[in-house]
């Protein structure tokens, strides 16, 4: 009898077990091409970006983090919200992917349906003037906010030149020209910083040769240090050809960490490199982003 009650249940067990599984619906599938960037031009400056990977909600409750683009399986059907939250190549590097904190959330109404698949275009926008400070160089016209730096020899100027220009009328361009060239600007803006708070500097760029983005440190107690951060190599794709790069660079870290700080300033600036044929930097839409 006893044996017979224990077949009995497993039987039962197993049945009610194949039973659900059976019945679990086939997801629904939303295909996201990419993010694109809405920003009001008069605050924010370009809606240039880059973003590569999203962080997808149904209905707040999160799905999963995925590279662009994704068809993205959702285990639900009828009518839904599907949030998006763009992330990015922190300091350009691939293996350090973060949710870029000045994107706000998009949303996206969609009716999913099992085995069926829809198509959404999320568009993020930046974060509202009450939550962070915003300052660019979009180099649209013929003067820039950069000045020459100690020991500068080389012009950065603007070029509308339509094959070195990424958008708009014109972009920056350091002057190589001569096998002597030094070229080192520097912005006079003595931005401030808040302890603990987020801050980027975004930037478009195109180039055959290295040059370098520094921090300069202003102190409550001292003069004004050069901080290097980082060093952009060429831009030339696996076809030879120079192609504009867009990066994020963090800075909040770097700044949370100087003691004494009363501002800060940016500076590129590079050398010729006589290795290469017709030397070339450019850059465009300069943004330095902060919380507030």
């Amino acid at each position: 009898m006893g044996k017979f009650y224990f077949g009995f249940l497993s039987i039962f067990f197993i049945a009610s077990f194949t039973s659900c599984k059976k019945s679990q619906p086939a997801p629904a599938y939303v295909y996201i091409p990419e993010i694109t960037v809405n920003s009001s031009y008069n605050i924010n400056g370009s809606n240039s970006s880059d973003i590569t990977h999203v962080k997808v909600f149904n209905e707040n409750e999160l799905i999963g983090v995925y590279e662009l683009p994704i068809n993205v399986p959702v285990l639900d059907i009828d009518q839904a919200n599907i949030q998006c939250i763009g992330l990015i190549n922190n300091n350009g590097s691939a293996t350090t992917i973060v949710d870029y904190i000045f994107y706000e959330p998009s949303t996206n109404e969609v009716f999913l349906e099992s085995e069926k698949q829809d198509t959404i275009f999320p568009v993020v926008v930046y974060n509202p003037i009450s939550s962070a400070e915003y300052w660019f160089e979009d180099f649209e016209g013929a003067g820039h906010a950069f000045l020459p730096g100690l020991g500068n020899v080389s012009e950065m100027f603007v070029t509308e030149n339509p094959t070195e220009v990424f958008e708009g009328a014109g972009s920056a361009k350091f002057d190589l020209a001569s096998d002597t060239a030094y070229s080192k600007y520097l912005t006079d803006e003595n931005f401030s910083y808040a302890p603990g708070k987020a801050a980027f500097l975004e930037l478009d760029y195109k180039n055959n040769q290295t040059f370098f983005f520094s921090l300069i440190l202003h102190s409550f107690s001292g003069p004004s240090n050069k901080l290097p951060v980082f060093q952009f190599k060429s831009t030339i794709n696996d076809q030879g050809d120079m192609e504009w790069n867009k990066i994020y660079i963090e800075l909040g870290s770097i700044l949370n960490n100087i003691t004494s700080l009363s501002g800060f300033d940016i500076c590129f600036e590079m050398e010729r490199d006589l290795s290469v044929s017709d030397a070339t930097v450019l850059i465009d839409n300069v943004k330095v982003i902060k919380k507030k």
